[in-house]
């Protein structure tokens, strides 16, 4: 299964863990960010390219889900 992964600052110790259980468990994980910690970056676009993700696999028939951690 592949999971699309976003989240904001405030999230991403969470978002790094869950990559790496996702990918442990045998899944493919997509970080769509954020990459570092920044207190003010913006979260709303890492929710679409997850959001974003998860459509353009469905689009070609492959089965995806999306998260998103806030």
């Amino acid at each position: 299964m592949r999971v699309h992964i976003g989240s904001d600052h405030a999230g991403l110790e969470l978002k790094d863990h869950l990559m790496n259980w996702l990918v442990d468990a045998g899944h493919e994980a997509v970080d769509h960010g954020p990459f570092v910690y920044d207190a003010v970056d913006d979260y709303p676009v890492f929710c679409l390219r997850a959001a974003e993700g998860v459509v353009a696999d469905r689009a070609e028939g492959l089965d995806s889900l999306g998260v998103v951690i806030g």
